[in-house]
């Protein structure tokens, strides 16, 4: 397992001070997003889709670059930055919008990577797969996206603890996401386990729910669900 470890760093800036916190986290996958807007052959797509209902031939599938996947989960770029909202900052003890952006502080030697085919709809909350072909380059320079930790100019964030807004355990959380597993089910997992050990059985038996990819505190409440798997 350790040849796939590698070590990102999540930062984070208050919006309403600029100050910032760094956090590293050890993963064992790369997860990124599939930016369908970015597909190199959305012309052909379309026509294709006019075409099928015509005729009934397959549709052309959207050809999304894999640097494109790349620029929108890390590194600095606009499309890679997530915004949070109803922030808790621990310089004001307000509530307001702090962005988090993650970059890798160190490279694994064999590198695996997870593509988020699956997405929900932020209308009713249903998951869909996303169809497309990702190229990967047979050759890959991540130097771009290397963390530098914190710069001359930046003051930190004071260091204090931050309860996770659904209540799930943040370590149970992480260790779940270093897998690559999506957070909202990472969190449901937590929450229903006392370990991680516990959680990642929970996992296996409850992946396939619907309800569990969104979050906790938005999702109704489960029918038939796995039963808990706390160490007793």
């Amino acid at each position: 397992g350790q040849w796939f470890q590698f070590v990102t760093e999540e930062r984070l800036q208050c919006s309403q001070t600029n100050q910032v916190k760094y956090k590293k986290a050890i993963a064992s996958a790369l997860s990124l997003v599939i930016p369908m807007h970015k597909a190199t052959n959305l012309a052909k797509v379309e026509a294709s889709k006019n075409k099928k209902s015509k005729t009934g031939e397959e549709t052309v599938l959207p050809s999304i670059p894999f640097q494109a996947c790349l620029e929108a989960s890390i590194g600095g770029e606009d499309s890679a930055v997530q915004t949070i909202v109803d922030y808790l900052s621990p310089a004001t003890n307000q509530r307001g919008i702090a962005t988090q952006t993650t970059y890798l502080a160190s490279f694994p030697k064999y590198l695996l990577v997870q593509l988020r085919r699956y997405v929900v709809s932020e209308i009713d909350y249903t998951p869909k797969k996303l169809n497309c072909e990702v190229n990967v380059p047979l050759e890959l320079d991540l130097s771009q996206y290397k963390s530098v930790g914190l710069r001359e100019h930046e003051v930190e964030l004071p260091d204090v603890d931050e309860p996770s807004s659904s209540g799930a355990d943040s370590d149970i959380v992480n260790q779940l996401k270093a897998m690559g597993f999506d957070e909202n089910l990472c969190k449901h997992a937590a929450l229903n386990n006392a370990n991680a050990d516990a959680a990642l059985t929970w996992i296996f038996e409850n992946s396939e729910n619907p309800v569990y990819l969104v979050p906790p505190e938005a999702a109704p409440a489960p029918q038939n669900a796995a039963k808990d798997n706390t160490a007793s």
